[in-house]
């Protein structure tokens, strides 16, 4: 039934872009032909506009007079990291085509010698001849092609998957026909297939071993054709932190918040897809929170492991709160922003006296330079009310101005992740996800069967109402933690303080990692 409840939340947030689309309208072909959008707020400007959007995500530019170079320069970056197997790709793409260009030249040629020459016109057995040794070149051509491909594919790592049949993979992966034209059978060579993992906006994650040595690993396959080229800002991310082999780059491996960034093994290009692979880190956050049980026309919320041990060791959620803080603050000092911090992008391994976290999806992560000018968007239930509100303003919706006004000098790369990490941490003390809009039977801090939704859950996933949510709900917090707590979770001044100042409405008031660490220092 957990699964049940996922995909009608992916049938949610499909709806969502696709029903009432938001009045976004794609206006480009690529992600580096962005329009060019001003932060510089005025009533009387008319501001452009450039959505990028894909079923679920949307990434969205807001480039400013000051800074207008960030996802060129963050794409050829990552181009810079892998420029020996592009250059393999691509030659081969030139090789390719200049056989066909030799092969059609050469039939021109031999078949209009034939029709030019007087001689050869009662000479039946010669152009028989010439077209047999013709088609023998043909297939000496193309044979030396496909060793060439296959070469190739070798070297850059791709193997074609032993099931060629669309129905027994989709039957047996569990994907869609839609993704399976999207996708395919492709699979990088050394590796062999086990099951799907999930599924990204732009991406499926498999559960996959490797040929030489049995060990397992995450594959994230990602389309190149895919225009919002996501694989670009993950690579980016990526080789930023750690070298291929998993190994942490020297500049950070005395740091502690690399430890939760999930780690890349390797990344595989070739000339459909991009295959990064990764480190099995555990479990979803959300799944080892809660669980549901269906009845009737409602659900039971059955909490977790997870659940149980922050409520039996409430030092637990601090020291998480800690750790994922960490990690914020090295993307800070590295000029990076996650910008899709929740509940399902944190994984959890369980060690016999410790719990590991690790933060995954890094598709929608961008560079920060100088001062805000673009972010991602996901989930709308945790994202920032600023952000919200941004979306409103450019569809021509109704808005609060004063959280527009919020977005001037939007100068501290912190203020979206540090907004995420305090949505998860309400989530979990509250215990059902904040987009939950179903009926579920919870139990009170009273101990009484009640029925309850997400906090932040509105109808129709309204932009404007949840962020009418999200003020409702901060401004009375300290009640909302004591009467909306279904997870029994210990509610401590200190807990209350931490979200207080990474949920502040005002972006400008919103606490920085810094001050979150010295809060938790003695953790």
């Amino acid at each position: 039934m957990k699964r049940s409840i996922k995909q009608q939340h992916q049938v949610q947030l499909k709806q969502l872009y696709f029903k009432q689309k938001l009045n976004l309208q794609t206006e480009v072909d690529d992600t580096r032909n962005t329009k060019l959008i001003s932060l510089n707020y005025s009533p009387l400007n008319k501001v452009d506009q450039s959505v990028l959007s894909n079923k679920w995500k949307i990434n969205k530019g807001l480039l400013n007079n000051k800074t207008n170079r960030i996802l060129t320069q963050q794409q050829s970056d990552s181009e810079a990291d892998f420029p020996n197997q592009l250059k393999i790709i691509q030659q081969s793409q030139r090789n390719q085509i200049q056989t066909k260009r030799s092969i059609s030249n050469k039939r021109n040629n031999s078949i209009g010698d034939y029709n030019q020459s007087p001689k050869n016109q009662n000479r039946p057995t010669s152009l028989y001849t010439s077209q047999k040794q013709r088609s023998y070149s043909n297939q000496q051509q193309q044979q030396q092609h496909r060793q060439q491909q296959q070469s190739l594919f070798q070297s850059v790592g791709i193997k074609n998957n032993q099931i060629n049949d669309p129905k027994t993979f989709v039957q047996q992966y569990e994907i869609t026909l839609e993704e399976w034209d999207k996708f395919g059978n492709r699979f990088p060579f050394g590796f062999q297939r086990e099951k799907l993992l999930g599924r990204g906006g732009f991406s499926l994650i498999w559960l996959a071993k490797e040929l030489k040595g049995g060990a397992l690993c995450a594959i994230k396959q990602i389309p190149r054709k895919s225009k919002h080229e996501t694989h670009f800002k993950e690579l980016a991310f990526c080789t930023q932190f750690f070298n291929k082999g998993g190994q942490i780059k020297t500049q950070y491996q005395q740091n502690e918040g690399v430890k939760n960034l999930c780690k890349m093994l390797d990344y595989v290009i070739d000339p459909h897809d991009v295959f990064i692979i990764y480190e099995v880190c555990g479990y979803s956050l959300g799944t080892q929170l809660y669980d549901f049980e269906s009845i009737n026309n409602s659900y039971k919320l059955i909490p977790q492991k997870l659940s149980l041990l922050f409520k039996q060791f409430p030092v637990f959620l601090l020291k998480f709160i800690k750790r994922i803080t960490q990690t914020i603050e090295l993307l800070v000092k590295t000029g990076w922003v996650h910008s899709d911090i929740k509940s399902e992008n944190i994984l959890i391994s369980y060690g016999q006296q410790d719990v590991d976290f690790k933060i995954i999806d890094y598709g929608s992560s961008f560079k920060f330079i100088e001062v805000f000018d673009k972010f991602s968007m996901a989930t709308p239930e945790y994202m920032s009310p600023e952000m919200l509100t941004f979306i409103l303003r450019e569809n021509q919706m109704s808005y609060d101005s004063q959280l527009i006004e919020s977005l001037v000098n939007y100068d501290k790369s912190w203020v979206i992740d540090i907004w995420g990490l305090g949505c998860v941490i309400l989530e979990i003390i509250s215990g059902l996800p904040l987009w939950m809009s179903y009926d579920t039977q919870v139990i009170n801090h009273k101990g009484q069967k009640v029925m309850a939704q997400g906090l932040f859950a509105v109808s129709g996933r309204s932009f404007s109402k949840i962020v009418e949510k999200q003020i409702k709900i901060l401004t009375n917090l300290e009640f909302v933690l004591r009467e909306q707590n279904y997870s029994g979770i210990q509610v401590t001044p200190l807990l209350i303080q931490l979200l207080k100042g990474m949920l502040a409405i005002n972006p400008k008031q919103r606490y920085s990692p810094q001050q979150i660490l010295n809060l938790l220092q003695d953790i």
